[in-house]
C-alpha cells in the first residue's frame, strides 16, 4: 500500500462530524468496482470513488460515515467505512456537487 500511495498520491483533508480535521496522503480510486446485492437478492456491480488510507492517518479525529473529505479541491461525503485489518481503512465516497 505504501508503494501505491507514494506512486499515486492524493492529498486529503478529512473532517469528522464534530468539525475536527486532519490532512494526509492516501490513494483515491475513482472507479472502484464492488459487487452489491439488491433488495430482491440479485447481485450487481457498481462503481464508486474509494479512498484507501492508513488508520494511523486519522489520529485525533473520529473515523466515521457522514464525514467529509476534500481531495484536490473536490469535496466528497464518506458513505461507509471499512477497516482492512489493523493498518488500513477504505472509505466509500460520494462526490458533493
Amino acid at each position: 500500500n505504501e508503494v501505491v500511495r507514494d506512486t499515486f498520491p492524493s492529498t486529503v483533508v478529512y473532517t469528522d462530524t464534530s468539525a475536527t480535521s486532519v490532512a494526509f496522503t492516501a490513494v483515491l480510486d475513482e472507479a472502484f468496482q464492488m459487487v452489491e446485492t439488491g433488495a430482491d437478492g440479485i447481485s450487481f456491480t457498481s462503481t464508486r470513488p474509494v479512498l484507501t488510507a492508513r488508520i494511523a492517518d486519522f489520529a485525533g479525529v473520529d473515523l466515521e460515515a457522514e464525514s467529509v473529505c476534500v481531495i484536490t479541491a473536490r469535496t466528497f461525503r464518506v458513505m461507509d467505512v471499512e477497516r482492512l485489518g489493523h493498518q488500513d481503512v477504505r472509505l466509500y465516497l460520494q462526490e458533493v456537487r
